[in-house]
């Protein structure tokens, strides 16, 4: 049966969401088997915290990779490599007996997912038309979200009834079965790879550092933020930066494009979407461990009580998408980040009451907000790049989508290591009003220009 053109596109948008929704899984939904992967295999504290970073610091690191990667080798050849490494560090994982192995192949994971993460989105962008970019981008971002709050969900139900090493099995085949159908789907057009030339220095330069200011945020509350280590990584990994942006700024062939850094039009939707990205991990990760140390609930019960969060992603994505098209995304993300900061204010005031369905109630609100935010800001940069830099561009908002979630995840422990589970929501509430005040001063409505026209 021959397709439409319109139908191979929605297929190859849910395809490309669903496989970086396979890698967003893999963030989330470690956090609720974690204690019972510590208890079995008798594992240090400070173990199993590398369990869960190791794969956040390889993936942020890795992904402006994956991004120039698709630019140079293509989507299908990186697909497959991605995919094997991704697949084969998974089952593996499933089966270690050690942290030690534990981590290695969460590394092995955070590159190839990484690879995948890059191969998803810069598909997706590249199979868009302007007309319809928002409808597009938030059906990608529909069943990236699912996923991705489905991890403490899935986490919960398979640590109970079967076993934690079906966490690790639990994407081998959405890889497998999504990076079929995108072979099938794909239609190459013009972008097919020009240039092998590998920007060595520029690649160093980036991974040192954002190895090291990634490293500073993730050990700073273990080792503290005034200790030896924390303080030389922030600041060689800040210096390692600041060098790579001279340094790519001048490279005939660079790995980033940085010049997208300094338009407006390109870093205002994408900072916006750094703060809800903040706001989002902050809630995934630290919503399921309140339930559990101050409400009391099982491992499963709080995973089951993350479902009301999956519904405004299934219910008010694709209208969010058409919304951004019809009326313009700066609205739509003005109304998100409002009724975010709405949720999240009620939500700090009632928190001491423990009414859970209140507190569910409130956390809707502002998932709901987190709907109308994400999608619309990055149909706001995608419109801003061109064609030839989507690949670069990909990797240049994944890597600050990932840094807000390492962050965000930083942060709240920071918070709640501080003044306790109240505190990190007045955090995550303050950065929402950061991100709405930012776009009713200061966010643009996107010009589709002869660059992007063809997007």
């Amino acid at each position: 049966m021959k397709l439409s053109e319109d139908r191979r596109q929605t297929l190859l948008l849910m395809c490309t969401g669903a496989l970086s929704g396979a890698v967003v899984l893999d963030e989330s939904i470690l956090g609720v088997a974690l204690p019972r992967i510590e208890e079995d295999l008798g594992l240090s504290f400070l173990t199993s915290h590398w369990i869960l970073n190791a794969y956040f610091l390889t993936l942020t690191c890795f992904v402006a990779v994956g991004g120039k990667s698709v630019d140079m080798f293509g989507l299908r050849q990186l697909l497959i490599f991605g995919g094997a490494v991704f697949t084969a560090a998974s089952l593996i994982a499933g089966f270690a007996d050690s942290g030690a192995l534990l981590i290695a192949m969460r590394i092995l994971q955070g590159i190839g997912g990484a690879l995948l993460f890059a191969i998803a989105q810069t598909g997706a962008n590249l199979s868009l038309t302007p007309e319809r970019r928002g409808r597009g981008i938030a059906i990608y971002g529909t069943v990236v979200g699912i996923l991705m709050v489905l991890g403490p969900v899935l986490s919960g139900l398979l640590t109970h009834y079967l076993s934690w090493r079906w966490v690790f099995w639990a994407d081998i085949p959405i890889i497998l079965l999504v990076a079929a159908a995108m072979i099938l789907l794909w239609k190459p057009k013009g972008d097919a790879p020009k240039s092998t030339v590998i920007d060595w220095g520029g690649m160093f330069l980036l991974l040192f550092g954002l190895f090291g200011v990634v490293f500073a945020f993730l050990q700073g509350t273990s080792l503290g933020w005034t200790n030896n280590i924390i303080l030389f990584s922030g600041m060689a990994g800040a210096g390692a930066l600041y060098l790579f942006d001279y340094y790519e700024r001048r490279h005939a062939h660079p790995l980033l494009d940085v010049r997208l850094l300094r338009r407006y039009t390109f870093i205002l939707p994408m900072g916006i979407y750094f703060l809800a990205q903040y706001a989002l991990i902050g809630y995934l990760a630290f919503f399921p461990m309140f339930l559990q140390t101050e409400m009391g609930y099982s491992a499963r019960d709080s995973g089951l009580s993350m479902i009301p969060v999956i519904l405004p992603f299934v219910l008010l994505g694709i209208p969010a998408g058409h919304l951004a098209d019809r009326f313009g995304s700066r609205k739509v993300v003005a109304c998100g980040t409002g009724l975010s900061v709405i949720g999240t204010g009620g939500l700090i005031l009632v928190l001491s009451t423990q009414n859970h369905l209140l507190i569910t109630a409130l956390i809707m609100v502002w998932c709901s907000g987190a709907v109308f935010t994400l999608a619309p800001a990055r149909r706001i940069a995608v419109a801003a790049t061109p064609r030839n830099k989507m690949g670069q561009a990909t990797g240049t908002m994944l890597t600050l989508r990932l840094l807000g979630t390492t962050i965000g995840v930083t942060g709240s422990s920071v918070a709640l290591n501080a003044s306790g589970y109240p505190a990190v929501f007045v955090l995550i509430g303050l950065v929402l009003v950061i991100a709405f005040v930012i776009t009713l001063l200061f966010l643009q409505e996107p010009r589709i220009s002869g660059s992007t026209k063809n997007a």
